[in-house]
């Protein structure tokens, strides 16, 4: 293979205007010092086998004009900085404008941005250490699959606002020592069989538009998933088999309607904290919250059902944990039934003057402090049948002051 040296203000490895075709094979790029090579016009450049070392400038900068589009190929392409300390995230692999990036096996590390996208991007096999970013895509559509992302500020960025069909899918990953892993705005976000540990503020954070996560596990930070509704027709979190442990919050749901199932919730401050649309919460299990197990308000957007959830504090719980919390307003209806709280200050608390059914659930309160059993305010419609509360209630075992029908 050949190897280019390009030293500092002797611009960039190469500079292409105006072709069909390119393909880079076995080649070996190092800089000394920032450069910037420019591909453009072309409709496909495959770069293969290759390295880029001691990266301050770019790589590969690619944009697709005066064509409408273009494609990069990228397989088995290192993207390499120099050591630290000569200069800290500094470099940039892959910019394009108005290009397809189709990449796999692709190793970088001590980089400021990896991949800077417009359009869309495949990526599989990938293994990022030591960026600032591993991927911001505008507009557009990326799929990333076995891409192991470490100690990384901002992992992806997604922004779809005002574009059609954006979407974002990750599978079979893992973000580890992340500020923020995932933020996606405005797109269509699907998160399976992934793992985020150690992320500073939020695995998954998702603004206007559809999320599901499924088989994920988010371990250590302030939010496992962060979504927030903004009006968008399509606004929705679902969550399915997943655990998240040891966040501030495990779940954050705002403004869309959320289903959580068949999920683990460990060591959070916040198991679930949910607000302001239509609420699933069934068959989980949520273990040691230090404040609330489940926290729900509605306002006036629809229905909502706890169920088959089982919710157990330790003694950090017993002291002030609250296992169900419902602030529900008119015209909503709430159903909560057939849950197992255990060792909570507080079993099941329900107010805001809608219509709440508290069924057939089971309320164990710890021996050393008491606290509520079960608890209504006087301004709302209750319906309360079939539950069991034992251990000393020191609030009352189940209070009830309705407002009759």
């Amino acid at each position: 293979g050949d190897s280019i040296t390009v030293r500092a203000g002797g611009g960039g490895w190469i500079n292409l205007y105006d072709f069909d075709s390119l393909a880079v094979d076995s080649l070996i790029v190092q800089q000394r010092g920032p450069s910037y090579p420019y591909i453009r016009g072309g409709r496909i450049t495959t770069v293969r086998n290759s390295r880029f070392l001691d990266l301050e400038g770019y790589a590969l900068n690619v944009d697709a004009f005066p064509r409408d589009s273009s494609h990069l190929l990228l397989r088995k392409v290192e993207f390499l900085g120099p050591d630290s300390a000569v200069c800290d995230r500094c470099g940039y692999a892959v910019d394009s404008y108005r290009t397809s990036v189709d990449a796999d096996s692709v190793v970088a590390a001590n980089l400021n941005w990896v991949f800077d996208v417009q359009r869309r991007i495949t990526l599989r096999n990938a293994t990022v250490t030591h960026a600032w970013y591993l991927l911001y895509l505008a507009c557009g559509t990326g799929k990333l699959s076995q891409v192991k992302s470490t100690d990384v500020y901002y992992g992806v960025q997604v922004y779809g606002s005002g574009c059609l069909n954006d979407s974002l899918v990750v599978d079979s990953s893992s973000f580890r020592r992340q500020y923020r892993a995932i933020d996606a705005d405005y797109v269509t976000t699907l998160v399976t069989n992934t793992v985020f540990e150690n992320t500073t503020f939020e695995a998954i954070n998702q603004f206007c538009g559809p999320l599901r996560v499924v088989n994920v596990s988010s371990t250590r930070g302030t939010y496992g998933i962060d979504a927030y509704g903004f009006g968008c027709t399509d606004d929705s979190l679902v969550v399915e088999n997943s655990s998240f442990a040891q966040h501030t919050y495990g779940v954050y749901g705002f403004y869309m309607p959320v289903k959580v199932t068949n999920s683990t919730f460990t060591d959070n401050q916040y198991h679930l904290y949910l607000g302001s649309a239509p609420r699933l919460v069934t068959n989980n299990a949520l273990v040691r919250p230090k404040f609330y197990g489940v926290y729900l308000s509605t306002g006036g957007l629809g229905s909502s059902s706890l169920l088959d959830n089982t919710i157990t504090c330790d003694v950090v719980g017993a002291a002030g944990a609250y296992g169900i919390e419902v602030s529900a307003f008119r015209p909503d209806t709430v159903v909560i039934a057939n849950n197992t709280v255990t060792g909570c200050f507080s079993g099941v608390r329900a107010y805001g003057g809608s219509r709440i059914g508290i069924q057939g659930n089971g309320v164990s309160l710890p021996s050393s402090v008491g606290g509520y059993g079960i608890v209504g305010d006087p301004d709302t419609l209750l319906r309360v049948a079939g539950n069991t509360v034992s251990g000393p209630a020191k609030y009352g075992s189940i209070r009830i002051e309705a407002v009759q029908q």
